[in-house]
């Protein structure tokens, strides 16, 4: 606690070198929330963090993103009484690597897990999107209540294994795809079975509606969905009834929308508070950022390294500007691996 630096890896570091178990015996607040998948879980985990405070909760969350294992026992640790163990704040909120969820909830499990999607990621570091998969699903238990995308049909494989589960989706919109983008499609085989999913439509990469011909496997009806999408006009509905603004007009947007409006309603927060809060969050982790050269104004969009996903989601939103623009494309690293 004498650090005071919840994004320095230093401090726990020394700390898990001192008492490798040293995060089991805490005295963890009622809500241990993680926000885990391939992309969007910074965004995502940042609206749930403004949603919670704006309803009187006190959060502390990992604002700075580093979500690695180090990283978060620093920050455990300087909002833990040294004497009495006792968590200071009434929820725990953490953006999660995949890899590491295991590692850090070790003995104490996640009260709730938000899956946003799992996609080819980093494969030089994480290997295959099933890869991704099984360390999600071996790090939780039914104690967990997850709230997962639907439209995913990786992520819907929990419903497999797992019990406690809510689920979020889109509706068709007038932006869906017949066909993918590319060949390479990650989720092309049913999880079940292993016949080919059929698609009525992608939303984008492998995220839509599928459902397998010959078992039962398929997108089921969410709990919570977004009814309808303007990107032109830059907003959306949930559930028939409540418009929320877009910043960043994108259907990859609407989902991270989407899902802290899902895991929050979850907990209880009236859905008034919600939309107020998301209709006036600005987002501030540096992915989106609008500025000024001379008379010229632009937007910087800033795609995760070696997510196909990512980039064209940043490509998507690029061509689908009305005015007329300047498009520079740069890539400012290549893994080495």
């Amino acid at each position: 606690p004498l650090f005071k630096k919840d994004g320095s890896v230093t401090p726990g570091y020394y700390a898990s070198k001192l008492n490798k178990t040293i995060l089991d015996d805490l005295k963890y607040p009622k809500y241990v929330i993680g926000v885990t998948g391939s992309s969007g879980k910074g965004s995502t985990t940042s609206m749930i963090a403004h949603i919670l405070s704006n309803s009187g909760y006190k959060v502390v969350w990992n604002k700075n993103g580093s979500n690695l294992y180090n990283a978060a026992i620093t920050l455990i640790l300087n909002h833990t009484n040294p004497f009495t163990k006792k968590f200071n704040a009434d929820v725990l909120l953490m953006e999660l690597d995949e890899s590491f969820i295991s590692k850090i909830f070790k003995k104490q499990k996640l009260t709730h897990l938000v899956v946003t999607n799992v996609t080819r990621d980093q494969p030089a570091r994480n290997g295959s999107p099933d890869i991704i998969f099984d360390k999600i699903a071996s790090s939780i238990d039914d104690s967990t209540h997850l709230v997962i995308n639907a439209d995913d049909p990786i992520v819907s494989r929990l419903k497999l294994t797992h019990k406690n589960i809510t689920t979020y989706g889109i509706d068709k919109t007038k932006y869906d795809l017949k066909k993918p983008i590319s060949n390479n499609v990650d989720a092309a085989y049913c999880p079940k079975c292993d016949t080919k999913l059929k698609y009525s439509f992608y939303h984008y990469g492998h995220i839509g509606s599928y459902k397998c011909t010959v078992c039962d496997y398929k997108r089921h009806e969410p709990k919570y969905h977004i009814t309808d999408v303007n990107l032109d006009e830059g907003y959306l509905i949930i559930d028939d009834e409540y418009k929320i603004s877009l910043a960043l007009k994108s259907i990859y947007n609407a989902y991270n929308i989407l899902a802290c409006y899902s895991i929050c309603r979850e907990l209880g927060v009236d859905s008034k508070i919600i939309v107020d809060t998301l209709n006036n969050y600005i987002l501030k982790n540096g992915r989106v950022v609008e500025f000024k050269v001379g008379n010229n104004y632009g937007t910087l969009l800033t795609s995760k390294h070696e997510n196909s996903i990512s980039y064209d989601q940043s490509l998507r939103v690029a061509t689908n500007y009305k005015k007329d623009v300047t498009a520079f494309v740069m890539v400012d690293a290549i893994s080495r691996k």
